[in-house]
């Protein structure tokens, strides 16, 4: 016996959290029988689309322009896809929120590197800091091995990460294609 809305005097299917308590008007979880709270639970309909949240990560030029055609894509599929990344006015021009341009990321060479090392660190925390505060639904990263294998490590174990352009793998970096297998 499916209990039945009050106001319509349909029939509600329980499975779709559609049942409404009708002295006080709330849907109740027919699982728990208890109130669902409006605020914080997805509803489960078609009318209601959820949208996609995705943290793209391109430290260089040639990252900003692959994922931003790869946003642009990603929106023309889902119009309420959600951004957010660390990339270039190319990724900007597409929308979302940019944390930090590839310009404050890219140092080239081993002194460039060295010199800037808390920098660079800073800069990695703060991408895990807010990868975990932003609960993306995938992670994906453009190239950018240095940083990026490592942000993949971080978050793998709790959310999807996939590489749009999986880093170059030199022959005196072999120890790379382990790690991507790995994350």
């Amino acid at each position: 016996h499916q209990p039945i809305n009050a106001s319509t005097h349909q029939r509600i299917n329980p499975s779709t959290y559609q049942r409404i308590n009708v002295s006080t008007n709330q849907r109740i979880n027919p699982s728990t029988n208890q109130p669902i709270n409006e605020s914080t639970h997805q509803r489960i309909n078609e009318s209601t689309k959820y949208a996609m949240k995705y943290y793209l990560i391109a430290g260089e030029a040639s990252g900003d322009l692959h994922a931003s055609n790869l946003m642009k894509a990603l929106k023309s599929e889902d119009p309420e896809a959600d951004f957010r990344f660390f990339g270039g006015d190319l990724m900007s021009a597409v929308g979302g929120t940019r944390m930090k341009h590839y310009r404050e990321l890219a140092y080239m060479g081993f002194i460039p590197v060295l010199m800037h090392l808390p920098t660079i660190l800073r800069n990695m925390k703060m991408c895990q800091q807010d990868i975990r505060q932003w609960q993306p639904d995938v992670v994906i990263l453009v190239d950018y091995p240095g940083f990026n294998l490592k942000i993949a490590k971080y978050a793998h174990s709790f959310t999807k990460v996939y590489y749009y352009i999986s880093p170059k793998i030199w022959a005196w970096k072999e120890y790379r294609i382990k790690n991507i297998k790995r994350d």
